[in-house]
């Protein structure tokens, strides 16, 4: 049995989601690669000692995100081989830019905890 072919309107938003989505794949990527040597800095200047995942994100972040990160969008770009339906394809795309929204959002918390820590120390003093 053939397969329908895709519209040409289904193959462009097919694209264009999936240059949505690597474009906030690439974004996240260059937040969290930016602000790795902020948090590097401020935690050696407070001379505190780092809880180990927070210690391993600030240690490896400069290489870590953009793998994450580009393994994400090569995914997003490489789906289309095996994903025939353009529509699939482009929710595909979406729950994968969500996805990282939420492993973004997990790093973020993990470079706070110490000032969490501190904070609560504080409060209960």
């Amino acid at each position: 049995m053939k397969e329908p072919q895709a519209s040409r309107g289904e193959r462009i938003a097919c694209w264009v989601g999936n240059i949505v989505a690597v474009a906030y794949l690439v974004w996240l990527a260059a937040v969290l690669s930016w602000i790795n040597p902020k948090f590097a800095v401020m935690y050696e200047s407070m001379a505190i000692q780092l809880p180990g995942p927070t210690a391993f994100l600030v240690t490896n972040g400069g290489w870590l995100y953009p793998c994450i990160f580009g393994l994400l969008a090569a995914f997003v770009l490489g789906k289309d081989v095996r994903l025939r339906d353009k529509r699939l394809s482009v929710v595909v795309a979406f729950v994968v830019a969500i996805t990282a929204q939420f492993v973004a959002h997990g790093f973020f918390v993990l470079y706070y905890l110490p000032m969490l820590d501190l904070i609560d120390k504080l409060a209960s003093q």
